[in-house]
């Protein structure tokens, strides 16, 4: 083992390593993820998933069926968002300017709030990761008094956009 691990380095569930867990007792605890619904959100949180899942902890991941079997080959419970999707939201093709899609994210968000603060109340997790762009599990969390933790996935300027705040806000007016 490498300096400050204890046992080895073990495969997980996608093939790659992560480190043995730490051998002393540790309390499972339920772990709600509120994900963006798109490649970019869910695929970098599907190692997590499995690794919170090798450890024995229960991960419930609120997403759309179309990542419902990754979900669940990942170790994680499924928890279906469509019922509370505005019936005009598509989110694996949002609109190219910055405003609009903060726009749609709001509409989504009035939407899911009803369900979301149901699903949490009824399966009460100890902590809730939410997306950065999903308020709608940063809001059910807060209302709720459940722990939170933001995860973010890695923002990538589109062409059209310059890297300035200004630039992003110039696309939006376009």
């Amino acid at each position: 083992p490498g300096p400050g691990r204890r046992g080895g380095a073990r495969p997980n569930r996608t093939g790659g390593r992560c480190p043995a867990p730490p051998t002393v007792h540790t309390r499972h605890v339920h772990v709600a993820l509120v994900q963006i619904p798109t490649s970019g959100h869910v695929n970098p949180t599907l190692d997590l998933i499995a690794a919170l899942a090798d450890r024995g902890h229960r991960v419930s991941v609120t997403t759309t069926p179309a990542w419902a079997q990754a979900v669940r080959d990942h170790g994680g419970e499924f928890r279906d968002m469509t019922p509370g999707m505005p019936p005009d939201v598509d989110l694996d093709h949002p609109p190219p300017a910055l405003l609009e899609t903060a726009a749609l994210l709001a509409r989504t968000t009035g939407g899911l709030m009803g369900p979301m603060l149901d699903t949490l109340s009824r399966d009460r997790p100890d902590v809730v990761v939410h997306d950065a762009m999903a308020s709608w599990g940063r809001q059910s969390a807060d209302i709720l008094r459940i722990p939170r933790v933001c995860s973010s996935a890695t923002f990538a300027v589109h062409p059209r956009m310059s890297a300035s705040p200004s630039g992003l806000l110039e696309a939006d007016m376009r």
